[in-house]
Order: structure tokens, then sequence, then C-alpha cells
């Protein structure tokens, strides 16, 4: 979900929303409060526990300088934070239910000015680590922090990494086995096998009422449901009209140049589908008289006479 403007329900002043209006000369904002905003499901409206991780890129300047921040992960499921966790009563006076499974990344240094794109990516990566159970490498260990003559520090380095060296970009050995251990022990409550289906690629597949694509849709959500009153989205039926039933006798399909012993077909108004079109009379001519209909395909006048 790309959010181009402020948000409209901005939120009270004790509880902003974390995409409410930003003056040029605003301070840096507290990190650990912003990504509660952002896990404040009820006000922003984002159903974040339809999906295993949300991560959150803004370009806001947060406070001593952070990049990032994520809540982590765990191998027990009793404990609140990371991928699937469950929501938990604000830390930060909200006085409601925030969603754990989330991490942020800024990609604006505590100035204003814009980090490098190789580590704003780096960031981003390190903060999913979190999220998928890995905590900071532990400097007491060279196999995991070792030193810049022995490769250099690896993603889960205890401060942003640049990505200067190849270390930057892999796991060390500590973080991997954290990240096996939640996997392992959380698959058959948390991962489920890959499908084919996906939402946003413009196909309404099974499980989804909506579709659009890539593009902001009125009729229907970022996560494939549709928005209410909405019982339809244009952008995936020729027989929906600004989100609702297109009436009956609507056009929705014309007859085809391809194949002309089809008739035009119409919408029926009793759902979003345009009904299989109905074929001409058999024996019609069509193709200016090159050919006839046949069971709704066209055949050659040489292949009947034969």
């Amino acid at each position: 979900v790309v959010l181009e403007s402020p948000s409209q329900n901005a939120g009270p002043p004790l509880a902003p929303h974390f995409n409410a209006p930003l003056s040029p000369d605003a301070p840096p904002q507290h990190a650990s409060q912003y990504l509660e905003a952002f896990g404040d499901f009820e006000q922003n409206g984002i159903r974040l526990n339809d999906y295993c991780i949300n991560h959150l890129v803004t370009f806001r300047p947060m406070q001593q300088n952070i990049l990032g921040l994520a809540y982590l992960g765990s191998y027990n499921p009793n404990n609140i934070g990371g991928v699937c966790s469950p929501p938990s009563m604000s830390n930060h006076g909200r006085q409601r239910m925030i969603g754990r499974n989330i991490g942020m990344a800024t990609y604006a240094n505590k100035d204003g000015q814009p980090i490098l794109s190789r580590q704003a990516l780096l960031v981003s990566a390190h903060e999913l680590g979190h999220n998928m159970g890995s905590e900071h490498d532990p400097v007491t260990q060279s196999v995991c922090s070792p030193s810049w003559l022995d490769g250099g520090p690896y993603l889960m380095y205890q401060i942003a990494v640049s990505g200067s060296v190849r270390h930057h970009s892999m796991f060390s050995e500590c973080s991997s086995k954290q990240i096996a251990m939640l996997i392992s022990t959380r698959k058959s409550s948390c991962f489920h096998s890959a499908s084919n289906k996906l939402c946003g690629n413009h196909r309404r597949e099974p499980g989804e009422e909506c579709d659009p694509g890539l593009a902001e849709d009125r009729c229907c959500s970022a996560d494939c449901r549709l928005k209410p009153p909405a019982r339809c989205s244009d952008a995936n039926s020729p027989c929906c009209r600004g989100c609702q039933f297109a009436g009956p006798g609507t056009l929705c399909q014309r007859k085809s140049l391809l194949n002309p012993c089809q008739k035009d077909t119409f919408c029926t108004g009793l759902n979003d589908t345009c009904p299989r079109p109905a074929n001409e009379k058999d024996g019609a001519p069509c193709n200016f008289g090159v050919g006839y209909c046949l069971l709704g395909r066209w055949v050659f006048v040489k292949l009947l006479s034969n």
C-alpha cells in the first residue's frame, strides 16, 4: 500500500496517526511511539492480522538517528512480538490493542536527508530479521561478529550496516540458527504452503472478493476485500458500475470480429458476472457471406459443401 498524502483521519494529539500531516520544522519522532501508531489497526484500518509480517517504510526522521525498529519474533508462540504475533495492549497510552507483527524503517536520517539506497534496503532487511526471531549478533562471538580484517559485521549487527562489504547483506550463523528455530517451532501455526494465488495480480481468484491489481481502487482494498458498501469492483468485471452491479441490459461484451457467430452479451443485474454469449442461429451467414454459423462457430462455405 502506498500512501501518497496524509491520512484524513489523523487521530487525536495524544494518539497521532502514523500518517498524520508533518510540518517541515517538526522535531524527529519517537521511534517506538511511531511504531505503535502503525500497529494501531483500529485507528488506521489496516488488517495487520491478515499477514504474517507488516513492514512500514517511511521518510520521517527519528530521535537518536534511529533508522529502524521492529518487534522481536520468538520460537515460543506464547511470546508477543514478531511474525504471526497476536496483538497486545499499548505501551504508550493508546488504551487499545496494538499489532505486534510489525516493523518499520525510515529512509531519512535525523536531519531529514535521504540515506544511501543500499543502506535503506539493508535497514528493512535487518528489521525483518528481528521479526523472524533474530536478535543482534553478539559482539563477544567472533564467528558472528568478525573483525573488519575477517570480513566485517553481518546484517544483524547492532549498528546499521552500510553495505560496503559482503557480510553486510548476509545473516550470521547466530542469526540463521535463531530464525531456523522460529520457523521449525512455529511452521504449523504460522506458515502455510505456497499458493498460486496472489492479491494484486488483477485476477480475482478463490478467496478474493476483488483484485484491482497495483492501482488504487475505490471499490477494493489492498488486501482484495470489498470496501463497504461496494458489491463488486469495476476493475474486475464489465458488469460492475460504480462498485455496484450494472443494471440489466448493460452491454458487457460485444460480438467479436474473430467469432461473429456469438451475439452481444448483456448484464443480468443480479451479479457482476458477464454471462456467456448466446450463439447466432445455425446457418446464419457471417463474414460477409463467406461462411455460415454452426454451434456458435463460423465455418467456410467450402467446408459445408463437402
